[in-house]
């Protein structure tokens, strides 16, 4: 997977994303997407052993369809896929979330870039630094620019996201190669995994509905019906929420201090951890204020070596 060193370099020397695709492991990339993305969007189908081995099928039919497909590599020649760096906070599990991302970005907005790169100043060390910064209404449209922002390509045709050019600096470890490429993957094939899934949470529906009407001609004592069984393997979300949400017997209407005590106990523990969220979030800001600064040095830097002012 080639990457720009030296000013010479012309964007057709860029590999299409169908290229890097096809000489990529494959073991590794599907494992990557397993990790990254499928979890994360769809944890229930990768529970159990053979709901992952299913789900690892469909990623590796899904690639290796990508990657059969006739591709007409003379695209717009402005736009590339570049990995993007960004933080956030997992509300699951309450860490720090790194995402790096296959952003798709026009190299006719590179001024843009450089502006931005100057308004950005120095790499921050603490929250006061990044604040000053966003308090600045101007540095702050500058860096909050349209033209910085990334371009969709979620509803773009296949076979002309494969043609892209993608850029994997040599500075990015190998799994963060294929973190770009595991973003790329899910960013076109999201939606028809999401429908897949839809369509068998409506089987689901269809089997309780199946189960229902055998409870009515039988009687509550009949024995489940295959319908029944269904719904029960596929889950009651809807009774998992709601029991979730219940209120505790002998809640008070809103006054801590007619609460009980172990209700009290809970509001410190929420206040506790709250506490230690917001500074996660100014953590957050700091980290994502140099990933900003990281992300424009790193276009400028395939800027330069393809020739682009």
């Amino acid at each position: 997977m080639p990457s720009p060193r030296n000013a010479d370099m012309t964007f057709e020397d860029l590999p299409t994303l169908q290229d890097a695709l096809r000489s990529c492991d494959r073991s590794l990339l599907v494992r990557v997407v397993m990790a990254d993305q499928v979890q994360g969007s769809f944890p229930r189908e990768t529970a159990g052993k053979e709901q992952r081995a299913s789900m690892e099928r469909r990623i590796e039919e899904t690639l290796e369809a990508m990657c059969s497909l006739d591709v007409r590599r003379k695209g717009k020649r402005q736009l590339v896929l570049y990995p993007e760096e960004s933080f956030s906070l997992d509300g699951r599990t309450g860490m720090i979330k790194r995402r790096l991302a296959a952003s798709l970005f026009d190299l006719r907005h590179v001024p843009a870039v450089k502006r931005a790169r100057k308004a950005l100043g120095k790499r921050a060390r603490s929250y006061k630094q990044v604040k000053r910064i966003l308090k600045d209404k101007r540095r702050l449209a500058v860096i909050e620019a349209e033209e910085l922002e990334p371009q969709a390509y979620t509803l773009v045709p296949w076979e002309k996201v494969l043609a892209y050019r993608v850029w994997l600096p040599d500075t990015l470890c190998l799994r963060e190669h294929y973190m770009v490429l595991a973003s790329a993957f899910w960013e076109m094939a999201f939606y028809g995994f999401e429908q897949d899934r839809m369509r068998e949470n409506s089987d689901c529906g269809a089997a309780w509905g199946q189960a229902a009407a055998g409870r009515a001609e039988g009687g509550e004592g009949s024995p489940a019906e295959p319908g029944e069984r269904a719904f029960a393997q596929c889950g009651d979300a809807a009774g998992e929420s709601g029991a979730a949400a219940a209120p505790a017997a002998g809640a008070p209407a809103g006054n801590p201090e007619k609460a009980p005590a172990g209700l009290l106990s809970m509001m410190a523990t929420d206040r506790f951890d709250r506490l230690y969220r917001e500074k996660l979030a100014y953590i957050i800001a700091v980290l994502n204020h140099n990933a900003r600064i990281g992300n424009c040095n790193a276009l400028l830097d395939l800027a330069c070596a393809l020739g682009v002012n």
